[in-house]
């Protein structure tokens, strides 16, 4: 795939619910959703340690 097909491939916004689009796509598909599904986890865990501190809620 020559420079110029690369650039007009469109960029997607994956939902970490997946999508039928997503599994339609194969393993490249899957594998963005894998990874959109992480940095959702990790970006609820850090909220969850930054909001939480000895026990008790920071407003």
């Amino acid at each position: 795939m020559s420079e110029d097909k690369k650039s007009e491939i469109p960029k997607f916004n994956i939902p970490i619910e997946g999508s039928l689009g997503l599994l339609a796509l194969g393993a490249i598909g899957y594998i963005a959703w894998k990874k959109k599904r992480e940095e959702s986890k990790l970006k609820e865990s850090n909220s969850t340690v930054n909001t939480e501190k000895d026990g008790k809620a920071i407003s």
